[in-house]
C-alpha cells in the first residue's frame, strides 16, 4: 500500500534509508537497484489507468467496449419529436408516419366520413338427396354408410314401408327422423324425410297427404330455414299402376297451399312417369308438364334413375322454381335397391329470395293510349260502313282495332317479381 501511494522517487529513497541503516553500505545499492527495476511495471500500469482516453492499449490491458455512440442515438431518438424539420432523420421516419395516421384517423372522425367495408357475398348451400328405398328395414347400415360419404343436409325415402311407429323407432347415424307418410290400410309406399343432427332445429315437417292418397300419390312436405333463406322441398311417392289424373289431383292440391307464397320451391320424387326416349312425349308426360308449367316449375333431365337388366329408365325428378343455374343435380349410384339417388346441391345467395315470373302482355298507360286514339282518329271507316252483312263489319272493325293496338301497343314479355301479399284481418275473420 505504501509503494502504490508513493512516487518512484520516494519509495525507493525511504526503502534506502532503512536499509542503509540496517545493512551494510555495499549490499545497499544493490538491493536498491532490484526493488528500482520491480517496481517499474506496477507503476507504469497504475499511471496507464489513470491516463484520459484515448490510450494505447497493450495486449494484456483488458479491453472494453466504448458504447458511448450507440447511448447518445437511442437519447436523441427519445428526445426528439418528430416535426418537419427532422422528420427526414432515420429514427423519426416511422414516428412521422404514425403520426400523420393519427391525424387522418382524428380528421376523419371530426368529419364523420364513414368507413366503408366491402363485405364477401354469402352464399347458402343445402344438399337434398332422394332415394327410393324399397323397404328400409335392414338397409339402416348400408344407408348410414351411403350418408356419410355424401352429407345431405335433408335426404328424402321414399317407399320406406314402415308403419309410423317402426318408422319412429328407425336409427340412422348422424340423422334425426322429422316425418314423413306412412300407409295405415296398405303395405310399401310411404314417403319419410331425415335430417343432419346439427340442423335438425332449422327443418321441419309442414303437412302430408290424408289417407286417401295411399296407392295413388303419397306427399310430404319439408321446409329448410338457414341463413334468411326457406325453401319447401316436397317429397312424393306415385305407384306405377295408379291413375295419372288422380295423381294429379293430389299434387295440385299440395301445390296450391304451398305456392301461396313466393318462397322456392324443391320437388323430389319418385313419379314412375319415363322421360326418356319416346315416352318423353307421351300423354303423362304432357299432363305432367302442364302441371308444372302452371307452377312455374321446371324439370330438371336426369340421365336413368332406375336401372335393371334389360331396361334403363328415367323415372324419378327434380323439379323447382329457383334458377337452373343454381342448382347442380347428379346421380349416383347408391346400391339400396334398383333406383339410384338423385342429389340436388342448391347455391342461393344471402338475403330475401324473390321469385320472378315472365309474363308477355300489353303495356298500358298515358303514351300509349295517346298514340291508340290518335291512330283512332286518322283511320278510314270504310269498310265497315259499306259493308252490308253485320258478321263482315264486325271482323272488318275487329281487324282494324287488333291492327290498332298491335301498332300502338304491342305485347311484351315482362319479368314479374311475385312478393307476399299482405293478409288483411278483420272481425269476421277472428270469429
Amino acid at each position: 500500500k505504501k509503494l502504490n501511494q508513493n512516487t518512484t522517487e520516494g519509495a525507493s529513497q525511504t526503502l534506502s534509508k532503512k536499509l542503509n541503516q540496517n545493512t551494510a553500505g555495499e549490499v545497499a545499492p544493490t538491493l536498491t537497484g532490484q526493488l528500482n527495476g520491480n517496481l517499474e511495471p506496477v507503476l507504469q500500469s497504475d499511471q496507464l489507468m489513470k491516463s484520459p482516453l484515448p490510450r494505447q492499449i497493450s495486449p494484456e490491458t483488458p479491453f472494453f467496449r466504448d458504447d458511448s455512440a450507440e447511448e447518445e442515438k437511442v437519447q436523441n431518438f427519445f428526445k426528439l419529436k418528430p416535426n418537419k424539420k427532422n422528420k427526414d432523420l432515420p429514427q423519426n421516419i416511422d414516428r412521422m408516419d404514425n403520426k400523420l395516421k393519427k391525424q387522418a384517423t382524428k380528421n376523419q372522425q371530426q368529419n364523420k366520413i364513414p368507413i366503408k367495408k366491402s363485405k364477401p357475398s354469402q352464399q347458402n348451400i343445402i344438399k337434398i338427396a332422394h332415394q327410393n328405398i324399397n323397404w328400409l328395414a335392414g338397409k339402416t347400415n348400408r344407408l348410414s354408410h351411403f350418408l356419410a360419404n355424401h352429407r345431405p343436409d335433408l335426404v328424402i325415402l321414399t317407399e320406406h314401408g314402415l308403419t309410423q311407429d317402426n318408422l319412429e323407432n328407425t336409427r340412422i347415424d348422424g340423422y334425426t327422423l322429422i316425418g314423413g307418410f306412412c300407409r295405415k290400410s296398405h303395405k310399401k309406399g310411404g314417403v319419410a324425410g331425415y335430417v343432419k343432427n346439427e340442423l335438425e332445429k332449422t327443418i321441419k315437417l309442414i303437412r302430408t297427404s290424408n289417407e286417401e292418397s295411399e296407392l295413388v300419390c303419397e306427399t310430404a312436405l319439408f321446409e329448410i330455414k338457414n341463413n334468411k333463406e326457406v325453401i319447401q322441398v316436397l317429397g312424393t311417392y306415385r305407384p306405377p299402376t295408379s291413375n295419372i289424373e288422380q295423381s294429379i289431383d293430389i299434387l295440385t292440391d299440395q301445390l296450391e297451399s304451398a305456392m301461396q307464397t313466393t318462397k322456392p320451391m324443391v320437388i323430389v320424387r319418385d313419379i314412375n312417369v319415363d322421360n326418356l326416349g319416346k315416352r318423353a312425349n307421351d300423354s303423362n308426360n304432357m299432363k305432367l308438364k302442364e302441371l308444372l308449367t302452371s307452377f312455374d316449375l321446371k324439370r330438371l333431365n336426369l340421365p336413368p334413375t332406375r336401372l335393371t337388366k334389360d331396361t334403363e329408365t328415367s323415372i324419378d325428378w327434380i323439379c323447382t322454381n329457383i334458377d337452373i343455374q343454381a342448382i347442380q343435380a347428379s346421380v349416383v349410384l347408391s346400391g339400396l335397391s334398383d333406383h339410384t339417388s338423385q342429389l340436388a346441391t342448391l347455391h342461393l345467395s344471402a338475403g330475401k329470395y324473390s321469385r320472378t315470373v315472365t309474363e308477355r302482355k300489353r303495356i298500358f298507360n298515358k303514351k300509349t293510349m295517346t298514340l291508340i286514339k290518335d291512330t283512332l282518329k286518322t283511320h278510314e271507316w270504310n269498310s265497315i260502313y259499306n259493308t252490308e252483312d253485320a258478321n263482315q263489319a264486325y271482323t272488318n272493325f275487329h281487324l282494324i282495332i287488333q291492327t290498332v293496338l298491335n301498332s300502338s301497343c304491342p305485347v311484351k314479355s315482362v319479368a314479374i317479381t311475385c312478393r307476399k301479399k299482405t293478409t288483411c284481418w278483420d272481425d269476421e275473420c277472428t270469429t
